[in-house]
Parts: structure tokens; C-alpha cells; sequence
């Protein structure tokens, strides 16, 4: 008896039980595999090509900076800027790059300075600025700058370049008007 086969051939019993060639069904999956890569957009893809990044050495680890603000460090982060506690910082920089390397930094005898430099270098990279060490280095020293002066009672200098022309012109402006 034969059967009704592909294409309107019938098939003989034989063929229809026989072991499927393996070339033909490798052949079938791709084909299935390229119509699912098709079927749908790769946001992974797309998001990583928007964002290149370069990879950083940091006490002997390799990190890749983050190029968006995960919404589990949104809070944390407000919480942290300018903060001169080690933990919190520590804990934010773990939440970025993994606790076991921020286990590492601190064997390495990484200071408090560093982790902050490094956290603002994240910062920077998350914000979409690419920045380097030095960069975010100077970032740091000028918010430390800034908490001191606040101590003392004294307003911080602008850290940008509109707030330090307001405050020049805001000076002058003063000294006129007691001529």
C-alpha cells in the first residue's frame, strides 16, 4: 500500500519510516533559526551598538563601564553623591560591577579616594559621558572642595562653567553698586 507523500508522491512504507537524513534536518533548523532571528528585533544588539564602550583595567580587573543607570541604583545613587561614608560607596560600586571585584579593590588596598574616583567614573559613563580617570579624578577633588567649603560655611564654587560666569557677573555687579 503506498501512502500519499510531499508534492503529491507516494511514499512507500519504507521511505516513510525511514531515519530522517541528518544534512536535511541540519539544513531545516538554520533555515528555522534565520526565520526566528528575522521574526524579531535584537534590542541587545541595537543598545550595544549605540553605546561602545572600551573596557578599564582597575587594580588588576578588567570592568566594563556602564553605559545606562540600572533602576535598582536610581535611589542609592541620590543617596551617595558626595557621601564621604566607605560603605556606601562600596555598595554602590558593587551593585555596578559585582561584589567580588569590590572585594578585590579593597585587597588590593584600594583607598577612598580611588573607589570615589572610580564611582564617579561609572557615574560619568552612566550619564552617557565618556570620561577618564583623570576626568573623573578632578570631579572628585572639586566635590570634595565643595563639602569643605560648605563646612566652613563658605558657598561651593560652581562646577560648571554657566554657574562660575552667574557668580562672576553676580560679584561685579555687587562691587558696582558700592562704588
Amino acid at each position: 500500500m503506498r501512502r500519499a507523500g510531499v508534492g503529491g508522491r507516494r511514499m512507500s512504507g519504507e521511505e516513510l519510516f525511514a531515519e530522517p537524513d541528518a544534512g536535511a534536518y541540519a539544513q531545516h533548523e538554520a533555515q528555522l533559526d534565520a526565520a526566528k532571528a528575522a521574526a524579531y528585533e535584537d534590542f541587545d544588539g541595537f543598545w550595544a551598538a549605540q553605546h561602545p564602550v572600551t573596557p578599564a583595567k582597575i587594580r588588576g580587573r578588567l570592568v566594563t563601564p556602564p553605559i545606562d543607570v540600572p533602576l535598582v541604583l536610581v535611589d542609592k545613587l541620590d543617596r551617595v553623591q558626595g557621601s564621604t561614608d566607605v560603605e556606601s560607596v562600596k555598595d554602590v560600586l558593587a551593585d555596578i560591577f559585582g561584589r567580588g571585584t569590590v572585594e578585590h579593590w579593597t585587597e588590593q588596598q584600594m583607598g577612598f579616594r580611588e573607589f570615589q574616583t572610580v564611582l564617579a567614573w561609572a557615574g560619568a559613563h552612566m550619564r552617557g559621558q565618556r570620561v577618564t580617570f583623570a576626568d573623573a579624578y578632578e570631579l572628585v577633588k572639586q566635590a570634595m572642595a565643595d563639602l569643605e567649603a560648605q563646612a566652613a560655611g563658605k558657598a561651593p564654587a560652581p562646577s560648571n562653567r554657566k554657574g562660575r560666569r552667574a557668580a562672576a557677573r553676580g560679584r561685579t555687579r555687587s562691587g558696582a553698586a558700592g562704588d
